[in-house]
């Protein structure tokens, strides 16, 4: 069997969540199926990952693929490789599919943040993944999804059909683990401070700014000398986060790193007194389930997927009443050991290669049933 996979997620020390999902389903697939041909298709030459393999073809086609224009021409023109590269079914880890092309199509939809969300997005990405969610939700033969949560988003925004729907959980990789040096770590990343952290993209349905609000009311309240470490890139709008943070009171204990690459990521969430994360809206939430394998306690806004990918082992709270974030962060401290047992036990419910297997099966499935061959 050929198939073709949307690969243009897969840049080198350029993944965030998606771009993870996507590399740690694509590489156990084509190790676990040396039987069946790959082609993975690219938006660009360089600074791509390619996964290891005898059974993989790669294949660009340009443009590379940000501005919602570009995607939409990059989509047309995978229609036409997938004819020319015969490709029999067609994965992808995000919402994009080619266009104008028989092949049954598998998608992945993270979340519905474009349709119930929109003001968080740069208008032209409004416009674009509103219309990209409608059209290939319809027009999928499969849709895969993240959470249970999102698959009851899914079926009361576009009413598709339930039997048309799979939840496939995110998992923690390996680099994120417990540490023995947590005063190595804060020596490196906090001037030997204790330090809580948000890993993200900063971006205002994030609401990484109610962190910070609440980490200035943790410092006047505590007087402690904790840190807070703000990892991630600006994208979409982000106006309210730069504000929060020129306004801190404790502008000189914000880190803000960037994006942290591996294998910085994983020993700095370990060594963190408690991981934050208040998004208004998410589909999975990675970093919890990094940060329960690290032996991290989590603090969650108490809505989306956040209450079911914690389970009993985060602290939740409503991400808009700051003297509740702030009781959270004095939890974490407090019953810490408590918090990581039950965060390991949470972590061990998300699996790559169970994940990896259900979307294979769904994908051989497809692929057999379909009536639908390339042209």
């Amino acid at each position: 069997m050929r198939i073709g996979i949307n690969a243009r997620l897969l840049l080198r020390d350029r993944l965030e969540g998606i771009g993870w999902h996507a590399w740690e389903i694509i590489r156990r697939m084509i190790r676990n199926h040396p039987e069946h041909q790959f082609v993975l298709f690219y938006d660009r030459r360089e600074g791509i990952l390619i996964p290891e393999g005898e059974n993989i073809e790669t294949a660009v086609n340009f443009p590379p693929s940000r501005h919602p224009l570009l995607i939409w021409w990059w989509c047309r023109a995978l229609g036409h490789a997938c004819r020319h590269h015969r490709i029999e079914v067609f994965y992808s880890p995000e919402v994009l599919m080619p266009s104008g092309t028989s092949v049954p199509c598998l998608i992945t939809l993270h979340d519905l943040s474009p349709l119930v969300l929109s003001h968080s997005l740069p208008l032209a990405h409004q416009w674009y993944y509103r219309y990209a969610i409608k059209k290939n939700a319809r027009e999928a033969a499969h849709l895969f999804t993240v959470s249970q949560f999102t698959r009851s988003e899914i079926l009361r925004v576009l009413q598709v059909h339930p039997g048309k729907i799979s939840v496939v959980y995110n998992a923690a990789r390996p680099s994120f683990k417990p540490i023995t040096d947590s005063a190595g770590i804060r020596n490196r990343f906090s001037d030997g401070h204790p330090y809580f952290i948000y890993v993200g993209a900063l971006h205002q349905r994030k609401n990484v700014d109610q962190i910070i609000a609440a980490f200035d009311a943790f410092k006047k309240q505590e007087g402690s000398p904790h840190k807070l470490i703000v990892a991630g890139k600006f994208m979409g709008k982000h106006r309210r986060v730069r504000k929060a943070i020129a306004r801190s009171g404790n502008r000189a204990e914000l880190l803000i790193p960037g994006y942290v690459a591996e294998p910085d990521l994983g020993p700095l969430i370990a060594g963190a007194e408690a991981l934050i994360n208040l998004s208004e809206y998410e589909g999975f939430g990675m970093p919890l389930v990094e940060a329960f394998q690290s032996g991290t306690p989590v603090i969650a806004a108490d809505r989306s997927c956040y209450p079911e990918i914690c389970g009993q082992a985060g602290l939740l709270v409503n991400p808009y009443d700051t003297a509740d974030v702030v009781r959270a962060m004095q939890k974490a401290i407090l019953q810490r050991p408590a918090l990581v047992e039950a965060g390991f036990l949470q972590a061990g419910k998300y699996n790559w290669e169970e994940s990896a297997e259900k979307v294979w099966e769904t994908i051989r499935i497809t692929a057999q049933n379909s009536s639908h061959p390339s042209r």
